[in-house]
């Protein structure tokens, strides 16, 4: 399969589903993106980017799908998962993501998958990761040295509460 990516329209296309991924975009819109981005005169340019846009995904290079994505990337006021992914958290290290894909999650972020339902707000959460911090379940290092500064704990809890979040919307692991 060959697409030339040197040419604009495509090349604009590519990029623009690149910046939004792991999101889907309507056909039309992208089209309209892509040609603004390429600087084409408006109008008969969506039969060659479908042409295009075929070859790259015959070629496993983008994905295709009929209905808007089933998860979002924006962290929301109460995050959740699916309760498949909760479920599957509950019981390893391996979960399912919104797009079908398996991804495997390190013991910390395993134990904040099983705590998003939904129903708890960021500092709820904060509260609930301390509470394993504080019972042991959750052990807390920093160049390999337990932390046991409370302070310390606070800090290092909500800095992993929002970095984690972010990177499981990029993983199509929240759902809106």
């Amino acid at each position: 399969v060959q697409v030339n990516m040197a040419e604009g329209l495509v090349k604009h296309a590519y990029e623009i589903l690149a910046r939004e991924w792991p999101l889907a975009m309507p056909f039309d819109e992208l089209c309209g993106k892509a040609v603004e981005q390429s600087g084409l005169p408006a109008g008969g340019h969506a039969d060659i980017l479908a042409a295009d846009l075929m070859k790259l995904y015959t070629a496993k290079a983008i994905d295709l799908r009929r209905k808007p994505s089933p998860f979002t990337v924006s962290v929301g006021e109460k995050p959740m998962v699916s309760p498949l992914t909760r479920l599957q958290a509950n019981k390893g290290h391996l979960v399912t993501n919104m797009l079908h894909e398996v991804a495997n999650i390190n013991e910390p972020t395993r134990l904040l998958l099983r705590m998003l339902d939904g129903k708890s707000d960021h500092a709820a959460l904060l509260e609930k990761l301390l509470e394993l911090v504080n019972s042991g379940e959750l052990v807390l290092r920093e160049d390999g040295v337990e932390i046991g500064d409370k302070t310390k704990q606070h800090q290092y809890i909500k800095q992993f509460l929002e970095k984690i979040l972010a990177e499981l919307g990029k993983r199509a692991l929240l759902v809106a």
